[in-house]
């Protein structure tokens, strides 16, 4: 996954997360390991939109708002063409709580 920081300006951190997944299964499974990974480094999600099974989910960390979509929701919402502007960051330095 390929991460990118869109919207720094309005104080929080917002990352969207470029995951190279096809069907709900698969966002899913990323959700559950982005709220592990962060959860170890002392991130408490604080609320998610989205549900088991769907193909586009938002997890508000406080600091950090993280998009988890498949493809074809990526393509048509085009986030990255909207926040064009945004710095791509290492997943890793967020992840681990630097």
């Amino acid at each position: 996954a390929t991460a990118k920081e869109i919207a720094a300006s309005t104080g929080r951190k917002v990352i969207a997360l470029k995951c190279d997944v096809t069907n709900e299964a698969q966002v899913q499974a990323m959700v559950d390991h982005v709220d592990e990974i962060l959860g170890k480094a002392g991130h408490a999600v604080k609320h998610v939109e989205g549900t088991r099974g769907s193909s586009w989910i938002l997890m508000d960390f406080g600091d950090v708002i993280i998009h988890i979509f498949d493809e074809e929701n990526r393509l048509f919402y085009d986030l990255e063409r909207i926040w064009r502007d945004g710095v791509a960051v290492d997943a890793k330095t967020f992840m681990d709580g630097d």
